[in-house]
């Protein structure tokens, strides 16, 4: 077995299983190194990694393990060298939902700097859908309230959605294309209206280019 060198990048995490085969000589013959201990005599030097559980992790931002040159006295060949990634992401924590309740389509995300953020996608009634054979039922009746936003200087009113306001522009009736949220959290979402028409409904892109919003479609 060859010595192997992996290098990859902070927080990840991998399983490590390799595995030899001889010849049609030695047939049924078989190296396995799989184990914690299997590992633990197979490596040759390792640099800023922990090998535990079956598993190889950074100590920082980067690592180095090689593992040692296992010999034998007729020519064998690896029949398989297993190198996948675990389950276990120490990077990522889970969150809910970011976007706004109701965006539809392809949503499509632009951060222009820190704290400012848009999103674009159709705009969702949540109306319930009718199943088959009985009417649609209506959304229950709402009344907007006056509602005030760290980081929002406009008047806003709130929706029938959680974490949603209108801002002015997002009382405006849709033109059948795009609408555009927009946020300082990622958490509560503001709605500026229609932002395309019908003929440009099927957005792809978006860029933020010398304080202008650019939208893209096809």
């Amino acid at each position: 077995m060859t010595a192997h060198r992996i290098f990859y990048m902070k927080q990840t995490t991998l399983f490590l299983t390799a595995t030899l085969l001889g010849q049609a000589l030695v047939s049924g013959e078989s190296v396995t190194v799989d184990s914690q201990a299997d590992w633990e005599k197979a490596i040759a030097s390792s640099n800023g990694v922990a090998v535990a559980n079956g598993t190889v992790s950074p100590n920082g931002k980067t690592g180095q393990l090689k593992t040692k040159l296992k010999r034998f006295d007729r020519k064998r060949s690896a029949l398989s060298l297993t190198i996948r990634q675990s389950p276990v992401w120490q990077n990522w924590n889970p969150i809910e939902n970011l976007g706004p309740a109701n965006l539809r389509d392809a949503p499509v995300l632009l951060t222009v700097g820190p704290g400012n953020y848009w999103m674009f996608g159709r705009y969702g009634n949540n109306k319930p859908k009718a199943k088959r054979g009985e009417q649609a039922k209506r959304l229950a009746k709402f009344t907007p309230q006056e509602a005030k936003l760290e980081g929002f200087d406009m008047p806003l009113q709130t929706t029938r959605f959680p974490n949603q306001y209108n801002a002015p522009g997002g009382l405006n009736p849709g033109k059948g294309g795009y609408h555009a949220w927009q946020s300082r959290d990622m958490k509560n979402w503001v709605h500026h209206g229609p932002v395309t028409e019908g003929f440009s409904r099927w957005v792809t892109s978006a860029e933020w280019v010398d304080g202008k919003a650019y939208i893209y479609y096809d």
